[in-house]
């Protein structure tokens, strides 16, 4: 998604960037061809059913009520610190819709600190009721490489909805709990300045982007009928790179 994406731009279909069908995730499966005669045998078999973009789950986890506001919007601006680990997010219109509240053992920017082991996030609702989880759990810690790490991502209380894992210092691949890659996220720097990360489908369609606004905030924007919990992974992966961006700023 490019710089000069505005507010009115219409988001693409999951399905029609993913697949290139407007209509794959929304119409009914067409009608089989029916049989000319009857003496022409039985009809043909229906067409089997589009290949959803998020597989592995025998079944559809419930959300909290509360996280409704994902299901419709496109668009979330993660920033406006309340304290230490804690920031409002607002939808594009600037209501306060989610906040996230974290906390962390040990430095994570520290190779030698032996209690650098895990940072954990809430997203919350505007009375502080936890809504979503993601734990950054550190695999490898060393000096001369990038820590390896993934986030594993929860409907509350433990419900486990998939993970991001961690590639590199711009680079995560968002998973589902079957392990299959779904999206992946790639960002990097340009000239002076922090490239938009862009979101993509396991082929290289972009389908959206995490971009900095006013210099120190992060905006994921994605397609509106995307499944609810890919939106969580993304807002989850959103609010890990704002702790990332500000805790550089603090070096």
């Amino acid at each position: 998604m490019s710089k000069d994406h505005t507010i009115r731009d219409a988001p693409p279909s999951y399905s029609e960037a993913v697949y290139g069908d407007s209509g794959a995730s929304n119409d009914f499966p067409p009608s089989s061809v029916p049989a000319v005669g009857a003496n022409y045998g039985p009809a043909a078999p229906p067409p089997a059913a589009p290949l959803q973009p998020y597989t592995g789950f025998d079944y559809a986890p419930s959300h909290h009520p509360d996280l409704n506001p994902l299901l419709a919007c496109h668009a979330l601006t993660v920033g406006s610190k309340m304290g230490h680990l804690s920031y409002k997010i607002k939808d594009m219109a600037g209501q306060h819709v989610f906040t996230a509240k974290g906390k962390i053992e040990g430095d994570f920017f520290n190779c030698c600190d032996p209690a650098a082991r895990w940072i954990e996030f809430d997203i919350r609702n505007l009375n502080k009721v936890p809504l979503t989880h993601f734990k950054v759990i550190f695999e490898e810690l060393g000096c001369c490489t990038y820590p390896k790490s993934h986030l594993d991502v929860s409907y509350v209380p433990d419900i486990l909805i998939g993970r991001v894992r961690v590639r590199g210092k711009y680079a995560y691949d968002i998973t589902n709990t079957g392990g299959d890659i779904i999206l992946t996220v790639e960002g990097g720097v340009g000239f002076c300045e922090i490239l938009p990360y862009k979101i993509c489908s396991p082929t290289g369609v972009e389908v959206g982007s995490i971009e900095r606004v006013d210099g120190i905030k992060n905006r994921v924007f994605f397609p509106s009928d995307m499944d609810i919990r890919v939106k969580v992974q993304l807002l989850s992966t959103a609010v890990f790179i704002q702790y990332l961006d500000e805790s550089r700023r603090k070096k």
